[in-house]
């Protein structure tokens, strides 16, 4: 009958010890009644990265820019990834294995 209750106390404390609340780190908010730039704001700062670089990337907008981008949009934002050796894969796009290595790396 000891046996038992040691047994049935053990796993209690152990389900108790395990059980401890995670400390919740409040991520900052955006200020949502901050208004999002302008559309010539944005268009500028893309016409500027073309007149400078050739080229625009999303990767050189702050985060402010890019959340105005999304507000002055339509809220949608697709996101995609693929292996960096793989090149253009529109055409072939249907078939492509995502479980492969490579593309399991790039996610």
């Amino acid at each position: 009958m000891s046996n038992k209750f040691l047994l049935i106390l053990a796993t209690t404390v152990a389900l108790l010890a395990s059980c401890s609340k995670d400390r919740i780190t409040e991520d900052p908010q955006p200020d949502l009644a901050k208004q999002p730039a302008t559309r010539e704001q944005i268009n500028e700062f893309v016409l500027s990265q073309l007149r400078e670089h050739e080229v625009f990337k999303w990767e050189t907008a702050d985060d402010f820019l890019l959340w105005s981008a999304v507000m002055r949009g339509d809220e949608l934002v697709a996101i995609g990834y693929k292996p960096a050796e793989e090149g253009d894969i529109k055409e072939r796009m249907h078939q492509i294995d995502i479980q492969e290595t490579a593309w399991k790396a790039a996610r």
